[in-house]
C-alpha cells in the first residue's frame, strides 16, 4: 500500500506533532521523524485511525509504542477513540527517516 504521508501531514499537523513526541527507545528519534507513522484519519465522530509500522516485525517495544500512540491521540480535543493499525507494507527502511535527521545521524 502507498500512503501519502506528506499530504496527510498537512491535514493533521497537530496530530503528527504530538505523535512525534513519542521517542523510539532504541533509536532516540520521534516516531514521525523516524517514518513509522504512515497515516492518520479522523472521522466526524472523533474516531482516529493511525496506521503505523515498526522498524522490524520483532520490535520488542511494539506494544508500548502502540499504547503510547493511543494515549497521545486521546489527548487531542477532537479525538474520542483511537485505533492503531500496524502494517508491514511498505516495510520500514532508513530512507523513511526524515531527511534532515537521517543526514545528521547517519551521514546519508
Amino acid at each position: 500500500m502507498d500512503y501519502n504521508t506528506a499530504e496527510n501531514r498537512t491535514t493533521y499537523p497537530n496530530h503528527y506533532e504530538i505523535l512525534n513526541e513519542i521517542i523510539d527507545p532504541e533509536l532516540g528519534i520521534g516516531l514521525v521523524d523516524l517514518g513509522l507513522i504512515y497515516q492518520i484519519e479522523v472521522d466526524k465522530n472523533g474516531l482516529a485511525v493511525v496506521i503505523m509500522t515498526f522498524t522490524s516485525p520483532a520490535c520488542p517495544v511494539g506494544p508500548q509504542l502502540t499504547e503510547s500512540v493511543q494515549t497521545k491521540m486521546l489527548m487531542m480535543p477532537d479525538i474520542n477513540d483511537c485505533q492503531v493499525e500496524v502494517v508491514w507494507d511498505p516495510p520500514w527502511n532508513q530512507e523513511m527517516i526524515d531527511q534532515n535527521i537521517r543526514e545528521m545521524i547517519l551521514g546519508l
